[in-house]
């Protein structure tokens, strides 16, 4: 899955199914968001088991740029620092909310 490094994450499909939700909310800032790390706030809104994130939201723009960097586990740091952010997720009404902060 665009925006996931590792195998491991995306043979988690618990994971997977919460990251279609972050991507979906980054598409619809006309973006893809690529995951750095897991910051620990769990939790589960119905069988979603959500974790905030941090990582670069990027512009669909500057995907191609920015994935054959993030890709080769290079410094994404200088033209990309200012894409870098947290997610955060919420319970709408029983649905995943999420916002890039």
């Amino acid at each position: 899955m665009l925006g996931l490094r590792t195998q491991r994450d995306n043979d988690d499909k618990e994971f997977c199914r919460f990251f279609e939700i972050v991507q979906q909310a980054a598409s619809e800032q006309g973006c893809v968001f690529f995951l750095d790390t897991a910051e620990c706030r769990m939790g589960t809104i119905g069988d979603i088991d959500c974790e905030e994130l941090s990582g670069w939201l990027v512009p669909n723009e500057k995907v191609d740029d920015f994935k054959k960097v993030w890709e080769a586990w290079g410094d994404v740091d200088g033209d990309f620092n200012d894409l870098f952010c947290f997610t955060e997720w919420s319970d709408n009404n029983g649905a995943v909310r999420i916002e890039f902060v």
